[in-house]
């Protein structure tokens, strides 16, 4: 009789144990979608807190694998595995200590897959709504803030050019690619949100148009063109899909006299996104990103299975930059009176003096200064002209150690065939779940075409910015929609 009082009293405790454990769980869960924006390092606090509350709760639990055992644990384990594939790269690394730097900022693709395998949190239709209002309010915080700031510094004589560059932060330190992803979520998530009555309907409203406001005056141009798609998509599906058709052409009429406006207002942003196509088609001043893919284009044939290493991807491009430099100091030719004996030097003295006072993105062709130094180095001055655009936008490369501002490319240096195709599988088996299910939920559809559209004109998940954000969310979204564990499946998809 003792013995059964005394066991029911630990079930008692242990049911207690649990109750707290899962409330811990839910207030991480909650934290890090709110310090996300605010904070990547504050973010991955939340994160370390969430894997020690999910391994305490399978601990108490007494359960490692989910129910369906490893076919439902094989998609967690993969997701994982790119964490192993930077942790192999050391072995063939030169650089050791960059490629355990770079070991360390993969970090959360082990921890985040496990913790979400082991603990399996509960993730309904409404937390999950509630975990995106909390983050789209921190994205509108930073917004909000960042606003004030910069309409008061530039009301104190600093410059309009940019709203919300960064010499104007002072509260949180802003990137405009992982911001206009933020907040590139954050709108679909206002676009598709279940209407709760009049007032929130204004509410969501407004958010829409201060967080399309937000990826406008970030001026990031892969963002400019990500929202743009996700409104046109929006506006598709209202049409053929809800049979919407007056909202729908409603909804374009009032985008497209929005873009108009804001081509008025803001034309910045825009004079980007021109400059950037005007850059495709010229010849003497190219889109640097592109200068740049043509020095380091041999290393993607040499990347093999496994790649480079992580250690070694930086200085790879480094001596990539370095040479394409190289061969166009050989196109810069002497002047009749030159002597050819001391040419060489002369040269480098002129590129180098150039370039300490050139800022790449000036008119070189109507710059003085360029006669000038040709002439008192002995270098042909059209020569000069023609490949000093180039030479500028490489030994910038060189010293801001750029890496290849392509996830894909720069994930095939560092670690092969092998580690682009685990990442292929992050954006293509969330696909093939819900193409098999047939339920298409549309905020892990737009986040994986944010990210993945994002990744091609940079190195998303080379920062914790973008991996927590990334991760957290497609986990959040996959883990609802899969619905493993003691989900059921009314409760994942409520009415």
């Amino acid at each position: 009789m003792g013995q059964a009082k005394h066991g029911v009293c630990a079930m008692d405790k242990l049911l207690k144990t649990c109750d707290v454990i899962e409330k811990a769980e839910a207030a991480c869960l909650f934290l890090l979608p709110l310090c996300l924006p605010l904070s990547w390092r504050w973010a991955s606090y939340v994160m370390a807190a969430l894997c020690v509350v999910g391994c305490v709760k399978a601990f108490c639990r007494r359960r490692i694998l989910p129910e369906g055992g490893l076919r439902r644990a094989l998609p967690y384990l993969l997701f994982s595995a790119t964490f192993f594939c930077y942790l192999l790269s050391v072995l063939w690394s030169d650089n050791s200590h960059e490629a355990w730097r770079m070991v360390d900022k993969k970090l959360p693709f082990l921890l985040l897959p496990i913790c979400f395998l082991i603990s399996q949190p509960v993730l309904d239709g409404r937390r999950v709504r509630n975990i995106m209002r909390l983050f789209t309010g921190s994205v509108l915080t930073v917004f909000a803030a960042n606003l004030v700031l910069a309409l008061y510094d530039i009301a104190h004589g600093a410059p309009f050019y940019r709203m919300l560059n960064e010499n104007l932060m002072t509260l949180f330190s802003l990137h405009h690619t992982y911001m206009s992803m933020y907040a590139c979520l954050g709108i679909v998530f206002c676009l598709f949100a279940p209407a709760e009555g009049r007032p929130r309907l204004l509410l969501r409203i407004v958010s829409l148009l201060m967080l399309s406001l937000f990826v406008l005056l970030l001026e990031s141009r892969a963002g400019l063109l990500c929202m743009s798609s996700l409104y046109v998509v929006f506006c598709i599906w209202l049409i053929l899909a809800k049979r919407r058709r007056l909202a729908g052409f409603s909804l374009a009429a009032l985008l497209l006299t929005a873009v108009a406006a804001a081509g008025l207002l803001v034309p910045g942003s825009f004079d980007r996104v021109a400059q950037t196509v005007r850059s495709l088609f010229s010849e003497t001043e190219p889109d640097c990103r592109m200068v740049q893919r043509e020095a380091y284009r041999p290393l993607l044939g040499e990347s093999g299975l496994f790649g480079l290493g992580g250690g070694d991807r930086i200085p790879a491009y480094a001596a990539c930059f370095r040479d394409s430099r190289d061969s166009l100091l050989s196109q810069v030719k002497p002047t009749p009176d030159a002597d050819l004996s001391v040419f060489e030097s002369e040269r480098n003295a002129c590129m180098d003096s150039l370039q300490a006072r050139l800022y790449f993105y000036s008119d070189f062709d109507n710059s003085p200064e360029i006669a000038r130094f040709a002439g008192k180095y002995h270098c042909d001055s059209a020569s000069v002209r023609r490949v000093l655009y180039r030479y500028l936008v490489l030994s910038d490369a060189i010293e801001m150690e750029f890496n290849a501002h392509n996830q894909y490319e720069d994930t095939l240096v560092a670690v092969g065939w092998v580690g682009l195709a685990l990442l292929f599988f992050y954006f293509m088996f969330p696909v093939a779940v819900m193409w098999r299910r047939r339920e298409w939920d549309p905020l892990l559809c737009s986040l994986l075409w944010i990210v993945a559209f994002n990744a091609l004109f940079e190195s998303v998940l080379e920062k914790q910015s973008g991996i927590l954000f990334f991760l957290f969310f497609l986990l959040i979204f996959y883990q609802k929609n899969v619905c493993i564990g003691p989900i059921h499946k009314s409760e994942c998809h409520p009415a």
